[in-house]
C-alpha cells in the first residue's frame, strides 16, 4: 500500500492551494463554501488513477497464461495412440529451440489422464522440485527425424497420456508426454526426442520429479540439446573413454586435451539413422562420454565392427583417423 500513499501525499501537496485553511472553514459565508469542491475531486481522480497503476503494477504486467496453470478437464485425441496435443502453444516464453525455457519456474502441474479412451483428467500433481524437472526437460535434444525404437506390442501405459504444465514469470508452457511407448514429447512447437512416460508417471504418483539415475561412468544418459545437429556439440570439457573388448584396459581413461579428435568428429558426414549393425566378434568397441561445464553429458559409441558412429541422434563412419586419435587418447594413460 506504501505505492497509494505516496501518490495520495503527491496529490494533496499538488492542490493543497486550493483547500481551504482553518481559518476560511470558520469565516466563509455558507454560499462560498463551495469554492473547496473541485480540489477534493481532484484528489479523488488522483487516488483512482493511483489504484490503477498500482493494480496494473501488480497484475497487469503478467500474461493471463502465466498467472493460471490448471490441467484441462480433457486430453483432446487421446483415442489415437501417441497423439501429441497441447492445450496452447508457448505463451510469453520462447517454445521454437527447446522443449522448456532454461529458467527458474515458479510452478510445475503434472495431469494425468490415465486409461482413459475419452481422455478424462484422473489427476494432477504440483511437482515440489519444479527447478529439478526444468533442468532434466530443458536440455532433451530435438527430434532429427530418425524416430524412436518402438516395438509392436500394447503396454500398459499405452492407453494413457500426460501433459506438463511449466509457468514461469514470463508466461507458461505445455508439454504432451503421452504414455505410448513409441511417442516422444512435444510443446507444440519443439519436438523433443525423448519419452517421458516413465519420469511423468512418477512425478504425478509422488509429486517429485526423479532424474534418471546413470550407473557407472560411461553409461548413456538421456542425450543434450545439440546432439541432433551435431555428433559432438562444442564446449566439451573433458572426455572418458570406456573400452570393450579382448584388450581393454581396466579403467575408463579421462582426457582434457582431445580437440583433434573433436575436430575430426566435426568434419564427419552424419546422417539421422542410427542403430547397431549387430556384429560380433573379439572387436574392440569404445563409448565416448563427453562432459560439459553444464548440462548432461554427450555419449558417442565407436564400432569398428559396424565402421559406425552413433550419438543416439546421429550416425557417422568411423574413420581410420578417427579410430587412431581414440587409440592414442587410451594410450595415454
Amino acid at each position: 500500500m506504501s505505492e497509494i500513499e505516496d501518490e495520495v501525499r503527491a496529490a494533496m501537496i499538488g492542490h493543497e492551494h486550493e483547500a481551504p485553511s482553518a481559518a476560511q472553514f470558520r469565516f466563509r459565508a455558507p454560499a462560498r463554501r463551495r469554492g473547496w469542491v473541485p480540489a477534493v475531486a481532484a484528489a479523488c481522480l488522483v487516488l483512482a488513477l493511483a489504484i490503477g497503476v498500482f493494480v496494473w503494477r501488480t497484475h497487469g504486467s503478467t500474461p493471463p497464461a502465466s498467472r493460471s496453470l490448471s490441467c484441462p478437464q480433457q486430453y483432446q485425441g487421446a483415442e489415437h495412440i501417441g497423439t501429441l496435443w497441447v492445450p496452447s502453444k508457448a505463451s510469453g516464453v520462447d517454445g521454437r529451440h527447446r522443449l522448456v525455457p532454461d529458467a527458474t519456474p515458479q510452478r510445475i502441474v503434472v495431469c494425468g489422464y490415465l486409461g482413459q479412451v475419452e481422455g478424462a483428467l484422473t489427476g494432477q500433481q504440483v511437482l515440489r522440485n519444479p527447478a529439478a524437472a526444468v533442468h532434466a526437460l530443458t536440455w532433451l535434444p530435438g527430434d532429427s527425424g530418425h524416430g524412436t525404437p518402438c516395438t509392436f506390442d500394447l503396454q500398459p501405459l499405452d492407453s494413457s497420456n500426460f501433459l506438463i504444465g511449466v509457468r514461469y514469470a514470463a508466461g507458461t508452457v505445455w508439454v504432451s508426454a503421452p504414455g505410448s511407448h513409441c511417442a516422444f514429447a512435444s510443446n507444440g512447437q519443439f519436438t523433443a526426442a525423448a519419452n517421458l512416460r516413465e519420469p511423468a508417471l512418477g512425478a504425478y504418483r509422488s509429486g517429485t520429479w526423479h532424474p534418471r539415475r546413470l550407473d557407472g561412468p560411461c553409461a548413456t544418459g538421456t542425450g543434450r540439446l545439440g546432439q541432433e545437429a551435431a555428433l559432438v556439440p562444442p564446449g566439451a570439457s573433458s572426455l572418458t573413454i570406456c573400452t570393450e573388448g579382448p584388450v581393454a584396459p581396466p579403467t575408463p581413461v579421462t582426457v582434457h586435451d582431445f580437440q583433434a579428435l573433436q575436430e575430426s568428429l566435426a568434419a564427419a558426414t552424419t546422417s539421422s539413422r542410427t542403430g547397431s549393425c549387430g556384429a560380433t566378434g573379439p572387436v574392440t568397441s569404445y563409448l565416448l562420454d563427453f562432459h560439459y561445464p553444464a548440462g548432461p553429458d554427450v555419449s558417442l559409441s565407436v564400432d569398428p565392427a559396424c565402421g559406425g558412429l552413433d550419438n543416439g541422434s546421429l550416425s557417422a563412419t568411423a574413420t581410420p583417423r578417427i579410430e587412431s586419435l581414440i587409440k592414442q587418447l587410451v594410450n595415454r594413460r
